[in-house]
């Protein structure tokens, strides 16, 4: 009776442990998706000017098209990391490419990706990503 018992106590204690754990990582993507769409909500007039554009001419631009490429990178980085969903993450890259594939912005990605930069993020990764 007492081993049953003991057992049963596990098994709620496990239940619980991971019941927590998938709450925590609720609230960790929850916030990152609200920072996530924040931080590209504030890029997106530039960025739409800059896809209007034949060239990007002013300094704001470049700085919006950094800063567009560095969130998709830590977007990536936590995909990676698991804790954004294949749906969430599917959609961003349809949204990613509708900009890298613009020519004023992927002249600047493809100039930036051969240094390596953003975590192994590549127009193929953001291509294969956006495939059901």
């Amino acid at each position: 009776m007492h081993r049953s018992i003991t057992m049963v106590g596990g098994l709620l204690s496990a239940a619980f442990v991971l019941q927590k754990q998938y709450l925590d990582e609720l609230r960790l993507f929850h916030e990152l998706f609200k920072d996530f769409n924040s931080r590209y909500a504030t890029l997106n007039d530039a960025l739409l000017k800059v896809t209007k554009a034949e060239r990007v001419e002013e300094e704001k631009e470049l700085q919006a098209i950094v800063d567009y490429f560095n969130l998709c990178a830590e977007e990536y980085w936590w995909y990676r990391a698991g804790y954004i969903p294949q749906e969430v993450w599917r959609s961003w890259c349809r949204g990613m490419l509708q900009y890298i594939e613009n020519q004023p912005i992927r002249e600047h990605w493809d100039g930036e990706v051969t240094q390596g930069s953003y975590y192994g993020l590549t127009l193929e990764r953001v291509r294969a990503g956006s495939k059901p």
